[in-house]
């Protein structure tokens, strides 16, 4: 790991351990072992290194997050999704999160600072679930073609259904500390609605 990386991935845990606002450059330097010359040799300030923070760990790779989908076959989907968004999860567990940060609060604490210090940060979420509902509705949409599910529901709403059962479980589940919980959890309902929408 370069000494870039090292100080985005320890910031990042610090800012979720303690807030973006409870946390100094010479917080980061000492964690680091840099001098704050140092730091300044790779970001311009403590925003310029939240703002790549945000776009590495929050935003990066949310157009990729589905290639690896399959399209064809909402059930198929719905298992693929899920393996992409544990590996995802195992990834940051592994590379990112200490083993203090089980709650999930400070992940939402970073998410309500990006979108009060960055003005682009809201426009550029809006267009991640843009992207992610029209995912869910292309798969919506060739899995009634295809005679899998029943033809009558509205693929926009049955889009919003999946996406909304995975936010917010993800979102509880994350808040209570239940990382190992939330996949199944997830699969369960979604499997719920898919039972009830199947030919």
């Amino acid at each position: 790991m370069d000494t870039k990386e090292k100080i985005l991935q320890v910031a990042f845990n610090m800012f979720l351990e303690r807030g973006y606002k409870e946390v100094s450059l010479k917080d980061i330097s000492d964690a680091v072992g840099l001098t704050k010359g140092a730091f300044y040799h790779h970001f311009t300030s403590k925003e310029d290194m939240f703002r790549q923070i945000v776009d590495n760990y929050l935003l990066a790779g949310s157009d990729r997050f589905y290639e690896g989908c399959s399209r064809s076959n909402l059930k198929q989907f719905m298992y693929d999704y899920l393996e992409e968004l544990i590996a995802y999860m195992d990834k940051m567990q592994q590379q990112i999160y200490s083993k203090s940060n089980k709650s999930g609060i400070s992940y939402y604490q970073i998410l309500f600072d990006a979108l009060k210090i960055f003005p682009d940060f809201s426009e550029k979420l809006k267009e991640v679930h843009q992207n992610e509902r029209k995912v869910w509705e292309e798969v919506i949409n060739n899995a009634k073609a295809s005679g899998e599910i029943r033809k009558e529901f509205n693929s926009k709403h049955l889009a919003k259904a999946f996406i909304s059962i995975n936010d917010g479980l993800g979102m509880h589940s994350m808040l209570e500390g239940r990382f190992e919980e939330m996949h199944g959890e997830i699969f369960t309902m979604w499997n719920t609605v898919y039972s009830m929408i199947k030919t």
